[in-house]
């Protein structure tokens, strides 16, 4: 489960140690007990080889994914473009039929 939070909201409805909490999230830095236990677990979480691999292994996976999206992106605006040219072949086709059968058309 993941959990998101407005670490920039600064409302006064928002008790002063999740204050300090979002503080600490978005500055990093520790102003009281609980910042400071959460920080020393981050560091220790970083130092684990394990998790370590982990977490670069789901960012690996993020960023195929985030590149597979891009060329999917990539292709289907091909497909319109080839689309849009091919539409345009055809109207420029039929224009000059029409050029052929009547003549240019008068410029006014």
């Amino acid at each position: 489960m993941r959990v998101f939070y407005n670490c920039s909201y600064k409302g006064n409805d928002v008790p002063e140690d999740i204050r300090e909490l979002y503080s600490y999230i978005e500055t990093g830095a520790c102003s009281n007990e609980l910042t400071e236990r959460i920080d020393g677990a981050v560091a220790a979480a970083r130092m684990n080889e394990e998790w370590r691999s982990a977490y670069m292994k789901e960012i690996t996976v993020l960023m195929d994914a985030r590149e597979e999206g891009r060329e999917e992106g990539r292709q289907e605006e091909q497909k319109k473009t080839e689309a849009e040219r091919k539409r345009a072949d055809e109207a420029e086709a039929i224009l000059a039929r029409y050029r052929e059968k009547y003549g240019e058309l008068p410029v006014s």
